[in-house]
């Protein structure tokens, strides 16, 4: 795509942004708002309009003065498709323009399943969905896929997920574009889900965002100006390799001391299981030694469940915190079990406070959501729309405009 072209789909993009986040826009908001010229903006709204990508959905009705014209996204004007998958589940959503979701579904992918029959279900799912959203007569402009462990985004390859045996640098973007005859995004699975998060109204003015997940595995998101931060080698986030402890259990990755080795939920069973053997945790059973145990047990003041949790979010924040220091983020979300608890909040806003240096924690808000696949797969398919339509954060916002007064 040449200077020119490119510049026009940034101000179509430009255009589409302001309309979809800004309740009743008009031609003349819109000049204001983007900094573009009377032309360019009607321009750029009779374009949109041609392509059904946005509507004119009525009249002001001002004392004095023209009407203005109210415009708004158009939800039928183009559909998208998310695909968030892991070990043994694959979840897909099918969202249209206006970011509403039409179709959810999941299915369960074999325990025992190797690298090349998880890709070939994910291309058949993307492939199925894809011709389904077509057979109704519906414009289908692309797809994104959440994808566990190391990825290349640019190339669109799963670079190693030690958890799925022979996961190692599969074509995944060429591959389900092959098989769905569609544009194919590829994002690491926890980016997306921190896009998702954004679609959330106490999340919308929170422009660098970090989300933390402990589940099966630990890992982290980062967002600057709602744009996924990938890093130099696509591994920004990755916090749940860091080493946290001397002597520490091995880790998945072969390590030993790695931060999942110690907070993710084999390793709080672990944990818990060694606790009783020392004659603690009489109440469980091992079969019950899990978080869910843990976090009822801390609600219910269990002097034994109180510790071995205090240590665990000890050593979360202990690794978090050279993040918040660096990128001093105003809000960070977390999502997972091991966060059940009433007193999370106020116990690792006060670890982040004894750990960051002075100012780093000023205005931070913390929060917890409850993990949600469907809400994972949803944020799949705002990358696809982000990627061909959006206008990510405020800091491209601000250099197009200073490109459109050049």
């Amino acid at each position: 795509m040449g200077n020119i072209d490119l510049r026009k789909q940034n101000k179509r993009n430009l255009i589409l942004d302001l309309i979809r986040t800004r309740p009743r826009s008009s031609r003349a908001s819109l000049r204001h708002d983007s900094g573009l010229a009377m032309k360019t903006v009607l321009q750029c709204v009779e374009g949109l309009l041609e392509e059904n990508l946005i509507l004119e959905t009525g009249k002001s009705n001002p004392t004095v003065g023209r009407k203005a014209t109210w415009l708004a996204i158009n939800p039928d004007g183009c559909y998208w498709i998310g695909i968030k998958f892991k070990v043994q589940t694959l979840t897909c959503a099918t969202v249209d323009f206006a970011g509403n979701v039409c179709d959810l579904h999941q299915e369960s992918i074999p325990a025992d399943a190797d690298a090349q029959e998880v890709l070939l279900r994910v291309c058949e799912c993307a492939k199925n969905t894809a011709n389904k959203v077509r057979a109704q007569g519906k414009r289908l402009e692309g797809i994104g896929i959440g994808v566990p462990g190391m990825v290349n985004t640019e190339k669109g390859i799963g670079v190693l997920f030690v958890q799925i045996p022979g996961w190692e640098n599969l074509p995944i973007k060429q591959a389900i574009e092959e098989a769905a005859q569609c544009p194919v995004y590829v994002e690491q699975s926890i980016r997306a889900t921190a896009l998702s998060c954004l679609r959330k109204k106490e999340n919308l003015s929170a422009n660098n965002l970090l989300y933390v997940l402990v589940r099966r595995g630990v890992g982290a998101a980062v967002l600057i100006d709602r744009e996924p931060l990938n890093g130099h080698t696509n591994v920004a986030g990755e916090i749940g390799h860091m080493f946290i402890k001397e002597n520490g259990a091995r880790c998945s990755c072969g390590k030993y001391g790695c931060l999942e080795s110690e907070i993710c939920h084999s390793a709080i069973s672990r944990r818990i299981q060694e606790r009783m053997a020392l004659g603690e945790f009489k109440w469980l059973t091992p079969e019950k030694a899990d978080t869910a145990a843990l976090t009822a047990a801390v609600e219910a003041g269990k002097s034994e469940a109180v510790a071995l949790w205090n240590d665990a979010m000890r050593q979360l924040c202990y690794a978090l915190a050279p993040v918040v220091a660096a990128l001093n983020p105003q809000k960070i979300i977390f999502s997972g079990e091991i966060f059940a608890p009433a007193r999370f909040i106020h116990t690792a806003m006060g670890h982040f406070q004894k750990l960051c240096p002075v100012g780093a924690c000023n205005d931070l808000s913390l929060a917890v959501h409850p993990h949600d696949e469907y809400n994972d797969a949803v944020g799949a398919a705002c990358l696809s729309m982000y990627q061909t339509y959006g206008v990510w954060g405020a800091s491209k916002i601000a250099a197009l405009r200073e490109e459109m007064q050049l």
